[in-house]
């Protein structure tokens, strides 16, 4: 945790990394804001000062914090990546065309935070809001993106500012890649793709090889294992299922593939 001074003086190379800063004070003083992110942006990136700031009146530092018992304010760093990624505020513009640039998230006014209830300014632009959204500012309810702000975020992972994270290249200089693995292995992944994600009835599990197994498991760790007939497409029921977010694994003998999905 950072006191005073120059936060980019601490900054990792923001080609390789993204940094979140949560500084106790800023010029000295306390820092006073709840959060903010920069839009991909490659002078910010080429100056080492892109990233996400969340203030520790949210955190709960010191006697000045605005952090009371029961609340938690996690879902702000989540709102700020997504800006990170290339999202504006579901309120964007109001009523007004074109909104938040995102054409599956209802108009809605809105600008100042709400602590509590899920449909604050519902109706505000003559249809319903998605209160529950992440670019949203009903704080208590924030638990999803569209398929078009997914759509605009994994756009935006492939601008000049974004694009090097998640290489190769990169993966093995930071770490999280084997220095043994090469970009045909990449290629030659075993899934093909997972979708719809988000979903609300199904989803879909496209491969390029025959799996042994299929499990998937809730965040409790409940698993729903998925016969398997030798296939290379399977079809998932999920209309039964609570919302929330999905883990699985697939198997294929001498490798295994991760990942998740939300349901709606």
């Amino acid at each position: 945790m950072l006191n005073e001074g120059d936060l980019f003086a601490h900054a990792w190379d923001n080609f390789k990394y993204l940094n979140i800063y949560i500084p106790k004070y800023t010029g000295g003083e306390w820092s006073l804001f709840t959060a903010y992110a920069y839009y991909p942006s490659l002078s910010c990136v080429e100056d080492n000062i892109d990233g996400v700031f969340y203030s520790s009146i949210r955190w709960g530092f010191g006697a000045h914090s605005e952090l009371e018992d029961g609340q938690e304010w996690s879902s702000v760093i989540t709102h700020e990546v997504g800006h990170w990624l290339d999202l504006r505020h579901t309120f964007e513009n109001g009523c007004s065309a074109p909104g938040d640039l995102v054409d599956d998230t209802p108009y809605t006014t809105g600008g100042s935070i709400e602590v509590e209830g899920c449909f604050n300014n519902d109706l505000s632009c003559e249809e319903s809001t998605n209160g529950e959204n992440y670019m949203d500012y009903n704080h208590d309810c924030k638990k999803m993106f569209t398929v078009g702000q997914v759509e605009r975020m994994t756009a935006a992972l492939h601008l000049p500012a974004r694009s090097n994270l998640w290489s190769t290249e990169n993966l093995i200089a930071t770490g999280c890649a084997s220095a043994s693995a090469s970009i045909e292995k990449e290629v030659e992944n075993n899934i093909l793709s997972v979708y719809p994600n988000p979903a609300n009835s199904v989803v879909h599990f496209n491969l390029n090889a025959a799996p042994e197994s299929i499990i998937v498991s809730n965040a409790l760790g409940s698993i729903i294992q998925i016969d398997i007939d030798g296939s290379l497409i399977y079809t998932l029921d999920v209309a039964d299922l609570p919302s929330g977010i999905y883990f699985y694994q697939v198997d294929f003998g001498s490798s295994s593939e991760n990942g998740k999905f939300l349901v709606q």
